[in-house]
């Protein structure tokens, strides 16, 4: 019977480090690359994708100014347009920078380009008062996620020790009467 309760033990520590892994595993990490507009503003930072990709878990992204008066840094993430398209704006929207993907934003991170929608003569929707985005071969997203099979190939080592210290105190023997 205490064997049972071990495995148990041991079970349910098993789930929870996968379920742990698992979580973390499909959260990916991108960088604007090279995202200029033709006032010279650059955008700049990183966000988070959720494993859905219908929201964002985190996001630190500034505009940078050289020809207006103030820089402005993100306050809130519009996750309505994921996943092609990535907009990002100060509290009440008067600012806002959106990123056009010509495909999805995905699980497994990788390199998209960015593309400009509108005519080139046209300015854009991407930033008013930004000018048109300016594209080339490293206007892209860079998504990095975090190596999957290394973080659970730890927590599985980590599992088996703590099994190995379970078994080693005595705690899988079976209790037997002589």
């Amino acid at each position: 019977m205490q064997v049972f309760r071990v495995a148990a033990k041991f079970s349910l520590v098993l789930v929870s480090v996968f379920s742990v892994a698992n979580r973390a595993s499909a959260q990916v990490t991108w960088t604007p690359n090279d995202v200029t507009f033709t006032s010279g503003n650059t955008a700049s930072g990183t966000f988070t994708t959720n494993t859905a990709l219908d929201g964002f878990e985190t996001f630190s992204i500034t505009v940078t100014r050289p020809a207006m008066a103030a820089d402005f840094t993100a306050t809130q993430m519009d996750a309505a347009a994921l996943p092609n398209v990535v907009v990002f704006a100060n509290s009440d929207f008067s600012e806002y920078v959106a990123l056009f993907t010509p495909s999805a934003l995905t699980n497994a991170g990788g390199i998209i380009p960015l593309v400009n929608p509108l005519p080139p003569t046209i300015e854009s929707v991407d930033c008013p008062g930004c000018g048109v985005l300016t594209t080339n071969a490293d206007t892209k997203l860079i998504g990095v996620n975090p190596a999957p099979t290394t973080v659970r190939l730890m927590l599985v080592g980590v599992t088996l020790l703590i099994g190995a210290w379970f078994l080693r105190r005595g705690w899988g023997s079976v209790a037997t009467n002589s």
